[in-house]
């Protein structure tokens, strides 16, 4: 079972500004040409993994990304 303030926190970092469904967007607004837009898809993926992604496999005893979209209803 999932202790909620570790639900609410990967919520909150899914849907902030800036958080990870906006740099998402951000990575795909790129054209993946140059070292910048690498830098920031890198940047989308460390702060997805590390505030939406990793508390999950922390703290909610599942192993699968596909868990975590269900739960906050992303996909």
């Amino acid at each position: 079972m999932l202790i909620p303030t570790v639900y609410n926190y990967a919520k909150f970092a899914t849907y902030k500004v800036n958080g990870c469904l906006d740099q998402v967007a951000f990575c795909l607004s790129t054209n993946l040409s140059s070292l910048a837009d690498y830098a920031i898809c890198t940047e989308a993926e460390n702060m997805c993994r590390d505030n939406v992604e990793g508390p999950y496999y922390d703290y909610g005893g599942r192993g699968t990304v596909s868990h975590i979209a269900h739960l906050l209803n992303i996909v």
